[in-house]
């Protein structure tokens, strides 16, 4: 663990080192932090999102003088898991060491974090009721939509039972009409559906085959002991993950500031499925404190069930005046649907560093860029990989407010090569 955890520190040194050189400028309002996977680097020194995102906010917060959140999953993904008690406690003495005067806290259930804990406000949940209904339907397979003023004058116990009650088993006419909806929303829409049925003979087909669903799904409910006890498994899970008791260790009725003036760290492995909803919540506690503040999340909602979020998150900038954002975008793990792309698209058009990327997220850095740009950078991919596998780690910087907005740069060494602004963006 000794070796592990000088190439850790390692890691985060030059990560520190060469955003000193980046983040200067006041003008941006975000900043793309762009991968491939989550083990950046991994060689005689150790990159990972938390190390990069914990530079950041500190060379933030002294460049900018702005207060900052940093948002810590402790469920990421990678080699290097932040669940293992020892690495955890590893990335605890490097925030304490690096960030000795940071506010630290822990949202989420756990009990075995010696951190204290975070409690966001039901009032947060209010603010936040948009992002959170259409998250919730999202996940849920009894309903199809919620409205937001449901969740608007809710306190923690009412917010935990309407959890409970949306997030478990549906009954059998819902169980039927979500699966008609699913039917209608794979054909387009009510519109095209009603078009699609315009044969008898079609309209018929469809009909027996609907009824003869509709049957499979009473008998399954009724009959069919099986689907009865994996239904009652999941009332009880739903009972088990959104009881008051666990709800109340992330939220609370009264709003008790939890945050403080500097730099912010929240631990949390609320980042998945089951509580990636309550993102969206701890981001609005921090800016109803701060509202020009500096957001830096370390990692990505479940994208496959959060892309709004992701949307909504990376929005942040233009809803709230003065905030700016920095993401650490794993793109291996993005679903390429219109909101993962946009978001991306947006991460990367003002100031990015580029470690690897997805090839399907690709043009999001090009477009609108002159073929020379497009050249260079597949140029410098293929160079970066080479350079990997000599031992190197080498990223890809882009500053749309510079004239000298392209450069390639080492993690070890700095500036390699830059691409002058006769190739800028044209807007």
């Amino acid at each position: 663990m000794y070796f592990m955890s000088e190439a850790y520190l390692k890691g985060y040194e030059f990560a520190e080192a060469r955003l000193r050189d980046l983040v200067t400028a006041n003008r941006w309002s975000r900043f793309g932090i762009i991968s491939y996977d989550y083990e950046i680097f991994a060689n005689e020194i150790l990159l990972y999102p938390e190390q990069i995102c914990m530079a950041f906010s500190k060379v933030a917060h002294k460049t900018i003088g702005r207060n900052v959140l940093l948002v810590i999953n402790l469920n990421r993904k990678g080699k290097l898991s932040l669940n293992n008690p020892e690495t955890f406690d590893m990335l605890l003495k490097l925030v304490n060491k690096k960030l000795p005067e940071a506010n630290i806290k822990y949202f989420g259930v756990r009990e075995d974090f010696n951190v204290e804990r975070l409690l966001a406000s039901m009032g947060s949940v209010k603010e936040a009721a948009d992002i959170v209904a259409e998250a919730l339907a999202a996940i849920s397979e009894k309903v199809r939509k919620i409205k937001p003023e449901k969740l608007k004058n809710m306190n923690v116990e009412g917010f935990s039972n309407f959890l409970v009650k949306i997030m478990g088993p549906p009954s059998t006419l819902k169980d039927m009409s979500m699966r008609l909806q699913k039917g209608i929303e794979k054909r387009g829409g009510a519109t095209k559906f009603i078009a699609s049925m315009a044969s008898v003979t079609r309209l018929i087909e469809y009909l027996l085959t609907g009824a003869k669903g509709f049957f499979i799904v009473i008998k399954q409910h009724a009959f069919d002991k099986e689907f009865k006890e994996k239904l009652k498994e999941k009332e009880e899970e739903a009972k088990s993950l959104y009881s008051y008791d666990v709800i109340g260790k992330m939220l609370a009725d009264e709003e008790e500031a939890p945050f403080r003036e500097g730099v912010n760290v929240v631990f949390t492995d609320c980042f998945g499925r089951n509580y990636g909803f309550l993102i969206p919540v701890i981001i609005q506690e921090f800016l109803r404190t701060f509202n020009e503040g500096i957001i830096v999340l370390d990692d990505l909602p479940q994208p496959d069930v959060y892309s709004k979020i992701i949307q909504w998150i990376v929005d942040r900038p233009d809803e709230v005046e003065g905030c700016k954002l920095a993401l650490f975008v794993p793109s291996a793990y993005l679903p390429t649907v219109e909101e993962c792309v946009d978001s991306v698209r947006k991460m990367v058009s003002e100031k990015c560093i580029v470690f690897d990327m997805n090839s399907d997220f690709f043009h999001t850095l090009h477009e609108r860029a002159s073929a020379t740009v497009h050249a260079w950078l597949y140029e410098k991919f293929f160079e970066m990989e080479e350079k990997r596998r000599e031992g190197e780690c080498y990223f890809i910087h882009h500053d749309a407010f510079e004239e000298v907005n392209w450069e390639v740069i080492s993690l070890r060494k700095g500036k390699i090569e830059r691409l002058r602004g006769i190739f800028r963006r044209i807007f």
